[in-house]
């Protein structure tokens, strides 16, 4: 059986002379490029080379000439064979040494018999080798070699880069000057394949907005300056993801990175919000203050005015006044106390006298819901050590949450109840409605974390809650399903020292 070393880059056209040559009991073994085909020859000493021209590394006709200059495989026939018809090319692959030129696509019945025909005419006398191109092409493969290794370098470079850029947290695009993607990391295909109107588009502008900052200012400045920093983007399917992005030149390229910033947004929109809050707190602490004066007033007349009265009808119509009256001051007594900023001493307390006081705060909105309060306070509770204020702030958070979830359902109840055991104190707020969502019950304690629609709320109230039971060395627990939500918090019992 002859062997035929057949140098061919594309698989295809390697199968179809195989399969011809097959059938003259001719083996035929593949060579990828030019260099590989230089071993190959020294190494298996072929009956026959076919050497395609347009190869990777090094040209087919560059390749036969190496291999006619060295002694150990100048005896072998190489047939050029290429899909250019070009004289040019028919010309080299001869002065180089190939003893026929083919071009594709062969003939399958003549084309097996000529290569039987070249195999058998082969003559194994030594041939002289001219020094010239005997150095000539030492040097070529010395020199393909050395590239060869140079590629392998850049292909390992490249590949440790591209791993790094894709480890990176932040989005980075390569963009022509065009404003067309060229690259993209790993976080970039990221942001490009959450819509699939992205998938299509290869043009930045088309996934990102900027903002405050006009697409036409932008593309002039960065031909001006070569550099934009702090620039704003968002998504185009979703302008609530916000990014702080780079743009830098980068020879006929822009590189822009992109950090997404959308949690860093909130949270100062958020701080923002509490600041409001805290500014309306003052005023209403104020106001309140205002009130409290006119009311002892009116409260003082109306005891004067009640000695100076015997007709029942008329007393019993100022003791209603006077029912109001208290009504106003007990509900500013208690906004007070909710303005007031906690002091952070700890004294001993009664949960349920704090519960009461709560509820009298926040009872008109609850009935506002028709929602029923159901109390179970053990009346013998042992007292806890905390700070007043953080402890209403923490009952009212739940309270506020359970009013909130309760309303969902068509008869909505709040169960309250405390009770202790030898060591701790238990508040227990339950409500019926439809339960926390198995996916988010990780994030309830999460700082912005709310289920609550915009302006609704600001996703502070459990965190407040969970950082007022850190402080008091307490426990929060709950359990939740459809049927509702039962919130547990563990305080550890005051005892006196």
């Amino acid at each position: 059986m002859f062997r035929v070393l057949y140098v061919e880059d594309d698989f295809q056209s390697f199968k179809l002379v195989e399969l011809v040559l097959k059938k003259y009991n001719i083996k035929v073994i593949l060579a990828k490029d030019g260099l590989e085909a230089i071993e190959l020859a020294e190494k298996i000493a072929p009956d026959l080379i076919i050497m395609d021209i347009n190869l990777p590394k090094l040209k087919g006709y560059e390749a036969a000439a190496i291999i006619k200059s060295n002694k150990a495989t100048n005896h072998i026939p190489i047939i050029a064979l290429t899909a250019v018809s070009d004289s040019n090319y028919e010309k080299l692959s001869m002065l180089a040494g190939c003893d026929a030129f083919y071009t594709k696509p062969i003939d399958p019945q003549k084309f097996g018999k000529e290569i039987i025909t070249y195999i058998e005419q082969r003559k194994f006398d030594e041939k002289e080798i001219d020094f010239l191109s005997k150095e000539i092409s030492v040097s070529l493969k010395h020199k393909t070699e050395e590239l060869v290794k140079l590629e392998k370098i850049v292909l390992n470079l490249n590949y440790k880069l591209n791993k790094i850029l894709s480890s990176l947290p932040d989005a980075i695009f390569i963009i022509k000057k065009d404003f067309t993607i060229e690259y993209m990391n790993t976080e970039g295909l990221k942001l490009k394949i959450t819509d699939n109107k992205f998938l299509n588009t290869s043009y930045f502008f088309d996934i990102f907005s900027t903002i405050d900052y006009p697409l036409e200012d932008l593309k002039d400045n960065l031909i001006k300056l070569n550099k934009l920093s702090g620039i704003y983007l968002t998504l185009n399917n979703d302008s609530k993801r916000f990014f702080l992005t780079t743009f830098s030149t980068i020879d006929n390229n822009y590189l822009v990175t992109l950090k997404e910033i959308t949690n860093i947004k909130k949270f100062e929109e958020n701080v923002q919000h509490i600041e409001k809050l805290a500014t309306i707190g003052q005023i209403t602490s104020g106001i309140i203050h205002e009130i409290n004066n006119p009311i002892t007033a009116v409260k003082n007349y109306l005891t004067a005015l009640k000695n100076t009265i015997n007709n029942e009808n008329q007393l019993s119509i100022l003791e209603k006044i006077e029912f109001g009256i208290d009504r106003i001051s007990t509900l500013s007594n208690n906004l007070m106390t909710f303005t007031r900023k906690p002091s952070g001493k700890k004294y001993p307390l009664n949960i349920n006298h704090i519960i009461k006081t709560v509820f009298a705060f926040s009872e008109y909105e609850i009935k506002r819901g028709n929602v029923n309060v159901v109390f179970n306070l053990d009346e013998n509770l042992p007292l806890i050590l905390g700070n007043k204020t953080s402890i209403e702030q923490l009952v009212l958070n739940i309270l506020i949450n359970a009013n909130h979830a309760a309303n969902e359902k068509e008869n909505p109840e709040i169960h309250i109840k405390t009770h202790s055991d030898d060591k701790n104190i238990f508040l227990e707020i339950t409500d019926n409605g439809n339960g926390i969502p198995e996916e988010i019950r990780n994030k309830i304690f999460d700082p912005f974390f709310t289920t609550k629609p915009e302006g609704k709320g600001t996703g502070l109230g459990l965190a407040i809650v969970k950082k007022i039971v850190e402080d008091h060395n307490a426990n929060i627990t709950f359990k939740t399903g459809k049927n509702g939500t039962k919130f547990v918090i563990k305080f550890p019992k005051y005892e006196k020292e």
